[in-house]
């Protein structure tokens, strides 16, 4: 699962219920990769090599 985040979020101090929802995600056996959007805009292309790089992890095991 790819999970999208703005500045808002990522610059938030107090951010308790993405550590848990990670973290129950986590315990069900899914992937979870965090993208901030400044990676999307500032660096497109890395973003989508770093997603497709994940996926291939997670089909090869």
């Amino acid at each position: 699962m790819v999970e999208y985040d703005g500045f808002t979020f990522h610059g938030d101090p107090d951010r308790s219920d993405a550590t848990d929802r990670s973290a129950t995600l986590h315990e069900l056996d899914w992937n979870v990769m965090s993208i901030a959007s400044d990676d999307v805009r500032r660096r497109p292309v890395e973003t989508v090599r770093r997603i497709d790089l994940e996926w291939q992890l997670v089909w090869a095991a």
